[in-house]
């Protein structure tokens, strides 16, 4: 039981993705393209992972590998781009695809967003350093009501607390290139059988 936990709590991780946001047009990020290695801690184990971004935060792509006792290596995948996101188990090598998931934009928070989640700028800080804007608000996880702190660099999450009542699940990058060159087969949809998810 506690496998299949785990797996799911994996597929939840890239499937949500808090780099995904539902408004293509927007500019998300104050960098253009970023390739960041991330450590999440979630029921007691860390889940190593990789985001692409490109094009400001329009196109993002994290890249989960691990083991799962029982099931053996995993490897998930959440490519966001044209508003649609894409939940990609290159394992069973099928596809979920929905809409983007709706986050508010840290670069340029607005009024809407600020009253939606309860959105409070705490104060400045300082992760892998880069000065980040730290806020605190009120969002969900997989659908479960949650309390989030996230530290903000140029509108990207360095760093995130998530709590649940119930769980908490902590991010914090750990490797940041800066306008890199991400490699555009991270952010093609495979030619899996592709689920719309419901």
């Amino acid at each position: 039981m506690k496998n299949k936990f785990l797996l799911a709590s994996l597929l939840m991780l890239v499937s949500v993705g808090m780099y995904a946001q539902g408004d293509a047009s927007a500019k998300k990020y104050g960098f253009k393209s970023a390739i960041i290695k991330i450590n999440t801690e979630i029921l007691g184990r860390t889940i190593e992972s990789t985001a692409y971004v490109d094009n400001y935060g329009a196109q993002t792509s994290q890249v989960v590998e691990m083991n799962v006792p029982l099931k053996g290596d995993v490897k998930s995948a959440t490519i966001v781009r044209d508003g649609k996101s894409y939940t990609v188990n290159y394992t069973s090598k099928k596809i979920e695809v929905a809409d983007a998931i709706e986050q508010p934009n840290f670069l340029n928070p607005t009024s809407a967003d600020k009253e939606k989640y309860n959105i409070k700028e705490l104060a400045e800080d300082m992760v892998l350093g880069k000065k980040c804007v730290v806020y605190i608000l009120d969002t969900d996880y997989n659908g479960t009501p949650a309390t989030m702190t996230v530290w903000c660099y140029k509108g990207y999450p360095m760093k995130s607390e998530t709590d649940t009542g119930i769980f908490k699940v902590t991010t914090e990058v750990t490797a940041f290139e800066e306008n890199a060159d991400v490699p555009a087969d991270v952010l093609e949809i495979p030619d899996y059988k592709i689920k719309k998810k419901k």
